[in-house]
């Protein structure tokens, strides 16, 4: 019988979780945001969700091939696990979308919503910094097997919305929405020349990467991370 429970379990934490980086996966994001929604509404909180894609992924899958891809996907995955908050959860959509959700500030003193995303006070503040972490978590140099790539960082949407009759999936829809809003801030940047500035939100917005910039690893040595 405790053989039957355990193989069950592990079939369960099989079905939520991504082969490739080990985060939840799709469906276990979809099950803990309702949860958490379900959560901020008892105790009359915000709840932070942001979407991350990353840039430019597909030019090294195509040039370097799929090992490289999978190599940076486990990267960036790990570092930006070691940069969110332990409240705050961080999933692989597929591809190369990652999301993170996690409680935001309390909605007591923050100004009245006329919709379900906040865009001002304490809760929208933490959004602006969850965002900026996620970022520059994203940013640096990675080393991927004989490669090193210089990599100039995802776009980032990060959201504080009220839980109050919102779905798992409307809230990814808001962040989604805002990631591709500051995606085209970063190819407007780009095609400008610009270094890099200030969104409407007050967000810094880094350029978008028109190709990264790889170089080779000399065999017997260890390059430096970034």
């Amino acid at each position: 019988m405790a053989d039957l429970r355990t193989a069950n379990e592990r079939l369960t934490t099989y079905a939520l979780t991504d082969a490739l980086t080990g985060l939840p996966n799709r469906r276990a994001l979809f099950d803990d945001l309702q949860r958490l929604l379900n959560r901020a509404v008892r105790d009359g909180t915000s709840v932070l969700v942001g979407c991350i894609d990353l840039d430019g992924f597909k030019a090294i899958n195509d040039r370097y091939g799929h090992q490289v891809g999978d190599r940076f996907l486990q990267a960036v995955a790990q570092r930006l696990s070691l940069e969110l908050r332990g409240s705050d959860l961080l999933a692989r959509m597929g591809g190369d979308e990652f999301v993170v959700v996690g409680p935001g500030a309390d909605m007591t003193d923050a100004p009245a919503p006329n919709g379900p995303q906040i865009d001002r006070g304490e809760p929208q503040l933490a959004a602006r910094t969850l965002q900026q972490r996620a970022t520059l978590a994203t940013v640096g140099r990675f080393e991927l097997g004989e490669q090193v790539l210089h990599y100039a960082g995802a776009s980032v949407g990060v959201v504080a919305l009220n839980p109050v009759g919102l779905s798992a999936e409307e809230a990814l829809q808001l962040a989604d929405a805002r990631m591709y809003e500051v995606k085209r801030g970063r190819h407007q940047q780009a095609q400008s020349g610009q270094s890099g500035e200030s969104d409407q939100s007050g967000q810094r917005v880094h350029p978008a990467p028109s190709a990264p910039k790889v170089e080779a690893i000399v065999p017997g040595t260890t390059a430096p991370h970034a």
